[in-house]
C-alpha cells in the first residue's frame, strides 16, 4: 500500500504536534515535583537523557519500519503518539480532567 505524499505530510505533522505533548514534555512538566530537592539535577539529567535516548529508537525503529511498510510505520507512531498523549492527559495530575 503506497502512502499518498500529501498524506504523508499531514502524519509527519500530527507527530511533530502529538509528541512533545505526550511523551517528549513529560519529564520537563512533572520533575520539580516528582523528585525531592537534593536529587532535582540528578533526577532532570537521566529524564533528559532517557528523552533523547527514546527519540534515537525511534529514529532506528522507524528506519526500520518503513523498510517494512512506509505507510504502517507512520500509523504506527500516530497511534504511539495519540496513546501517550491520551495517557498523559488522564494521568498527569496537572493535566487531570482539563479540556483539550
Amino acid at each position: 500500500m503506497q502512502l499518498q505524499p500529501s498524506l504523508k505530510v499531514v502524519f509527519i505533522f500530527f507527530f511533530l504536534i502529538a509528541y512533545p505533548l505526550g511523551f517528549s514534555a513529560v519529564y520537563i512538566t512533572i520533575n520539580c515535583e516528582l523528585y525531592p530537592p537534593f536529587f532535582l539535577p540528578t533526577g532532570c539529567a537521566v529524564a533528559a537523557t532517557s528523552n533523547l535516548i527514546s527519540s534515537i529508537v525511534v529514529l532506528f525503529v522507524f528506519l526500520y519500519l518503513s523498510q517494512w511498510s512506509e505507510a504502517g510505520s507512520f500509523y504506527l507512531f500516530t497511534l504511539f503518539c495519540a496513546v501517550g498523549a491520551l495517557l498523559v492527559v488522564v494521568l498527569v495530575p496537572e493535566t487531570k480532567e482539563l479540556a483539550c
